[in-house]
């Protein structure tokens, strides 16, 4: 009996693992959330719920469903409350939907207390664990220079944005997609300046590669006409 025991929770631990090893392969969001709900439902006390509670929170995101989103975001938070790159990306999705802003921040400063202290997995190299930190700890004052951005609405005093989006460029070198999107919106917070600083905006604003230089291109054609007025 003991012996099956054994063999039996060897064969569950398989099946968990081989199921989260094959769901990236699956691109249908809503075919994600019914492959959830079938897991869910075969291993109701799963050990890996802030795992499986993550996944919902991206398949949701992905079949633009926020509230579902938020919700399973919130889940995986409340089952792994350290997990640096479920907080980073909950509070980022929060920054980018301009919702709970003060929760994207308490999540984005959690990180950079965080991600220091983080243990190198085992069989990762030195310097891929030194790139995997600086890119949590990027994403994160990127969603702290959002907020900050965000509340800079009214005031124009877009000063502490722009450090942290300086910040965060700084630790995105090996990141083009996430350092091109720290210098866009710092491009766009040095031209919402009062008076706009077009210079700094420009000099952002070309340095953008990767998926954000199209978006970055468009709002630079805009500075140079703003500047040449």
């Amino acid at each position: 009996m003991q012996d099956f025991a054994e063999q039996t929770k060897d064969e569950r631990a398989y099946a968990e693992y081989a199921f989260f090893q094959l769901m990236p392969r699956v691109t249908e969001p809503n075919k994600q959330i019914q492959f959830l709900d079938g897991f869910m439902t075969s291993y109701p006390d799963t050990s890996n719920m802030g795992q499986i509670n993550f996944q919902y929170f991206v398949a949701y995101k992905r079949a633009n469903n926020p509230a579902k989103a938020d919700e399973y975001g919130e889940k995986s938070i409340a089952a792994e409350p350290n997990n640096v790159a479920t907080l980073n990306l909950v509070a980022d999705d929060y920054a980018a939907r301009q919702t709970n802003l003060d929760k994207a921040s308490e999540y984005a400063r959690k990180v950079l207390d965080l991600a220091p202290k983080m243990q190198k997995p085992e069989g990762m190299t030195d310097a891929d664990f030194k790139a995997n930190q600086n890119n949590q700890l990027g994403l994160a004052h990127i969603t702290l220079g959002y907020v900050a951005f965000q509340k800079a609405g009214k005031t124009r005093k877009v000063a502490p944005a722009i450090q942290e989006f300086k910040t965060a460029v700084d630790l995105l070198g090996g990141n083009p997609e996430l350092q091109g999107k720290a210098l866009y919106f710092m491009g766009s917070a040095y031209e919402f300046e009062y008076p706009p600083n077009h210079k700094s905006a420009e000099d952002a604003l070309g340095r953008v590669t990767g998926p954000w230089q199209g978006q970055a291109q468009g709002l630079l054609a805009k500075v140079k006409r703003a500047d040449h007025h």
